[in-house]
């Protein structure tokens, strides 16, 4: 074994090295052993794993107010294969509030709830699950906000107006006099 020379302190990992060169077929059984010990845990953990869905998991966009237009973006925005993440913020009865976010190629990810928002495809209400008074509940109902109010000021979906021709033609559309003139010139292209 190693000399311990003057006052130097002992070196363990030479000590160590020298052993186990000494005892070579012991340490390869110990590591053999516990090779199969892992091998055999590791079976069994993908035995007890379950492999498919009870049912389905409902899951809400905490903090919106979803549109019929929303639902739809939502049908031919997700696609089955793409990640998807779940923030859990509450519970009730049988349904999950919850942030969602999806990503969106290697480097980024987006948040479903802010970009429906952001989209004009819905309306922010109070987050269930979290209590009003939370730092957490206002820096996110902040966040949903802020992407509400991008769509306000940009005027997407629901907070799109009507230009001024849309309303004039819409207007002139429903006076009678240019109602009975339209069905006039049609009844003269029938006959003519």
């Amino acid at each position: 074994m190693a000399e311990q020379r003057g006052g130097e302190p002992p070196n363990y990992v030479a000590r160590l090295s020298e052993w186990a060169d000494a005892h070579l077929t012991l340490v390869r059984n110990i590591s053999t052993g516990l090779a199969l010990a892992g091998v055999i845990v590791l079976a069994k953990s993908i035995k007890l794993k379950k492999w498919h869905s009870n049912g389905l998991l409902l899951v809400r966009l905490a903090g919106v107010d979803l549109t019929s237009d929303g639902v739809i973006w939502l049908k031919e925005e997700m696609k089955p294969s793409q990640m998807i993440w779940f923030q859990l913020l509450g519970r009730k009865e049988s349904a999950l509030d919850c942030f969602v976010i999806v990503n969106k190629g290697r480097f980024s990810s987006i948040c479903l709830n802010e970009e429906i928002l952001r989209q004009g495809l819905g309306k922010t209400v109070c987050i269930e699950g979290l209590a009003h008074e939370s730092r957490i509940y206002w820096k996110l109902h902040k966040r949903l906000l802020q992407a509400e109010m991008k769509a306000v000021k940009k005027k997407k979906g629901i907070w799109k107006e009507e230009t001024f021709m849309e309303k004039l033609k819409e207007h002139i559309s429903n006076y009678k006099f240019i109602q009975k003139l339209k069905q006039f010139a049609t009844w003269l292209r029938i006959r003519l």
